[in-house]
């Protein structure tokens, strides 16, 4: 509703400052689409929790914070799976080159560390940087894992649980 809409405003809001084709990347990548899961799931938990206006001011720019955090790991993550396509659309490194997807990717997982910092939650510093390392093992897991004939259902799920389960969890946690 309501909520979401304002943080799909502040989405481009607090992209701050980056050159030209930095810019593109970004902004190309933020409005790719997508249901914007991970910021309905930190304002539904604070909500659930009786978060109070406070409270949710820090679960809208959170939810700008997990959306910039995914969309960085898009960005790499098609660069490093060598996907031409996302929802569509040739990918960024396809789009605008290797260098600038990664660099974009850095940026927005830049973004999203300084603009929780601003909460002064020190908490939600933390369970978004152990997201990131969750997230980063989970890929490396991943690629271990096409390299190597002993693959098994529990190699999967966990590379699953630390690539995708974990930016969930995060946003749970910060929700509440």
């Amino acid at each position: 509703g309501a909520e979401l809409a304002h943080v799909e405003t502040q989405i481009f809001e607090h992209l701050g400052p980056a050159p030209g084709v930095l810019r593109q990347v970004v902004e190309s990548a933020l409005r790719a689409g997508g249901k914007r899961l991970r910021p309905q799931m930190v304002l539904a938990t604070c909500a659930a929790c009786g978060g109070a206006p406070r409270q949710m001011d820090d679960a809208r720019l959170y939810g700008v914070a997990i959306e910039y955090l995914h969309t960085a790991t898009l960005l790499h993550d098609d660069l490093v799976d060598g996907a031409t396509l996302r929802r569509g659309e040739p990918t960024a490194h396809r789009r605008f080159g290797p260098k600038e997807a990664v660099l974009g990717g850095d940026l927005l997982l830049a973004r999203c560390l300084s603009l929780v910092a601003t909460t002064t939650n020190h908490e939600a510093v933390e369970i978004l940087a152990r997201a990131t390392e969750r997230m980063a093992i989970g890929e490396a897991l991943e690629l271990e894992l096409t390299h190597s004939v002993d693959a098994n259902e529990d190699a999967y799920y966990a590379f699953a649980s630390a690539k995708t389960a974990a930016l969930f969890a995060a946003a749970a946690d910060l929700g509440a």
